[in-house]
């Protein structure tokens, strides 16, 4: 936790950073908190930079529009922690002008070096306007699932997966919808799809055990792999659809599904 002195010192500090600083565009926003004495392992903690986020934005959000160019510098040669507060900025900023914010989202998405830097800005920035507006977002994460990159991809379902726990009305319709890609689905991107339905069974377990039935009969590697990956509790009808996908005489539909029978033995072995 943030001590009060340190606290009202670091407001202080980003407020004179924004007041002094930005007009000459001096953009090495870290004089900010540099002398925080606390490290976690040698880094700034969170509560901090986001702290500092926080107030550079209402500093800067009634004219936002003048300072594209910082908010770009955070991103591209701030390093870790620019790219952090800048995802915090983008945030507030967001409510300004919708268009141009999202924009400037996707870009920022587009040059992420990694998965962490895509999740950033996924958790930050995207999924808040996700949970609030899904009518509107969705079809952006849906777009990620097939945007060939798979990192982006797995983080895709992940929030679909976090937007389902929150708002379980959603699960149903988002379910419906990836289960049209099982089939086509690269193999990489099963897992990420397997864990989602895993997760429908601790959300809507009726719905769950209706998909499952719906494809006692289908012989598709990627859906028997999807589904006999997703198993986490015993169910008589279960055990007889997976059962009979043993004796498939396709290698790889019959080793997933062995695979998903001596787990769901094990679980039902248990009690």
């Amino acid at each position: 936790m943030i001590s009060l002195d340190w606290k009202e010192r670091l407001l202080k500090d980003a407020e004179d950073f924004c007041k002094h600083k930005l007009p000459v565009k001096d953009y090495r926003f870290d004089v900010i908190y540099n002398a925080y004495p606390a490290r976690e392992g040698h880094n700034i903690p969170n509560e901090v930079l986001t702290l500092v986020a926080k107030e550079i934005a209402l500093c800067l959000e009634k004219d936002h529009n003048k300072h594209s160019a910082f908010l770009d510098y955070l991103w591209y040669e701030g390093l870790a922690n620019g790219k952090f507060i800048a995802c915090i900025i983008l945030n507030r900023f967001y409510p300004k002008d919708k268009e141009k914010y999202f924009a400037k989202m996707l870009e920022f998405i587009d040059d992420a070096k990694d998965q962490h830097e895509q999740s950033l800005i996924i958790d930050k920035v995207f999924f808040p306007l996700l949970k609030k507006y899904p009518d509107k977002y969705l079809p952006t994460a849906y777009k990620w699932t097939t945007s060939g990159d798979i990192d982006l991809e797995m983080l895709a379902l992940k929030t679909l997966t976090k937007l389902c726990k929150a708002k379980h009305e959603l699960t149903k319709p988002i379910l419906r919808h990836l289960e049209n890609k099982w089939a086509y689905a690269p193999h990489e991107l099963l897992k990420g799809l397997s864990l989602f339905f895993k997760e429908v069974a601790k959300i809507d377990k009726e719905l769950y055990l209706d998909t499952f039935d719906f494809y006692d009969n289908s012989r598709d590697p990627n859906v028997v792999e999807v589904l006999s990956a997703s198993i986490s509790f015993y169910d008589k009808n279960i055990e007889k659809i997976v059962e009979e996908w043993t004796k498939s005489g396709n290698a790889r539909l019959k080793k997933c599904a062995l695979n998903g029978y001596k787990h769901l033995m094990r679980i039902k072995n248990r009690g």
